[in-house]
């Protein structure tokens, strides 16, 4: 939740203020900040499926159930 408050208050508030002001580097850098979250959030949710599908896998046997349900 955080870090949809901080792209919109970087998207919304910061960057129109500070293209407004002319200060093209403060706008430039509050879009590379809203950019390196939107990466950071991405990978965040690949590993946390992951984690899930690693723990799916333990939790019903591991490699004996594994081949079992894949018809081996």
């Amino acid at each position: 939740m955080l870090r949809v408050i901080i792209l919109f208050l970087g998207l919304v508030v910061v960057v129109p203020a500070a293209l407004g002001n002319g200060e093209l580097g403060v706008a430039g850098l509050a879009v590379v900040i809203v950019a390196a979250l939107l990466f950071m959030g991405s990978v965040e949710r690949r590993d946390a499926r992951a984690w899930n599908n690693r723990q799916e896998y333990w939790a019903h046997g591991g490699p004996e159930c594994w081949r079992d349900r894949r018809g081996r």
